[in-house]
């Protein structure tokens, strides 16, 4: 499985050959214990939605937020992170 990301501080940072983050280190976490083979690239959102979208592998994308419109067109399991108003 292909893990894509786009670079955003404190949630999702580059480090060596992984990521970490708020949202990053869960995830790779889940994935090594449940011994998911995946390849972690980093890509813009554009072309991240433009693969969500066409939906011909099989990926997983970090940091969107589960809404309406995204349901639309992805599969959102959990929400990682939820932004608080203040």
């Amino acid at each position: 499985m292909e893990v894509i990301y786009e670079v955003k501080y404190p949630y999702i940072k580059e480090s060596d050959d992984s990521i970490s983050g708020l949202v990053a280190t869960p995830i790779i976490k889940a994935l090594n214990s449940s011994n998911i083979e995946y390849i972690l690239k980093r890509k813009p959102y554009k072309r991240q939605l433009l693969e969500i979208k066409t939906n011909k592998k099989n990926i997983c994308a970090i940091g969107y937020f589960k809404t309406k419109n995204n349901q639309k067109y992805a599969k959102i399991f959990k929400n990682l992170y939820m932004k608080i108003k203040h």
